[in-house]
C-alpha cells in the first residue's frame, strides 16, 4: 500500500524485472525525473534477484515483469521465463503486475500467469504506472507527447 508522508507525498515503491538495462535504466530515470522523491524503483535483472527483492521489500506497490529474464548473472534469457515469478508473486501480492514483454505472446503469457494490467509499450511504463497510481507528474515527459 502506498503512504502518504507528513507533507502529503505518496511514497511509491516500483519493482522492475528486466534484463536489458537500455530497457530499464530509462525507466528508472523517467521515475525520478517525473514524480521526484515520490518513488522508489528497484530493479532485478535476474528471476533470483527478483526473488530476493520481493521478499525483502514486501511494501511494493507496483511490480513490472518482462517475460524473458535469465536465472543468474551471464545466463541465456531466451532459456527462462518469469511465468513462474508471476505465479508466485500473485499468490501475496494484490497490487498492479504489469506484463512488460514487447511481444503480445509473451504478455499474454503473464497475464494468464498473474500479472494484472498489460503494457503494450515498454517506454511507456513510468507514465501507465503514475496514471494508474494517480501520481501527478512534476514535469511533462516529451516521449508521451509524441
Amino acid at each position: 500500500m502506498s503512504i502518504e508522508t507528513a507533507v502529503g507525498v505518496v511514497v511509491l515503491k516500483v519493482l522492475i524485472v528486466e534484463d536489458e538495462e537500455l530497457i530499464w535504466r530509462p525507466h528508472r530515470e523517467r521515475f525520478l525525473r517525473n514524480f521526484g522523491g515520490a518513488a522508489t524503483v528497484l530493479v532485478a535483472t535476474t528471476l533470483r534477484e527478483a526473488e530476493e527483492l520481493f521478499r525483502g521489500n514486501q511494501d511494493v506497490d507496483v511490480v513490472a515483469l518482462d517475460f524473458n529474464v535469465p536465472e543468474d548473472k551471464g545466463g541465456d534469457p531466451k532459456q527462462s521465463n518469469t511465468l513462474a515469478l508471476a505465479l508466485e508473486i500473485q499468490k501475496t501480492f494484490k497490487g498492479p503486475m504489469y506484463a512488460t514483454s514487447g511481444q503480445e505472446k509473451n504478455r499474454k503469457a503473464l497475464m494468464a500467469h498473474g500479472c494484472t494490467i498489460e503494457c503494450t509499450e515498454k517506454k511507456f511504463l513510468c507514465q501507465e504506472i503514475g496514471k494508474q497510481m494517480r501520481l501527478k507528474p512534476l514535469v511533462q515527459d516529451p516521449q508521451r507527447a509524441a
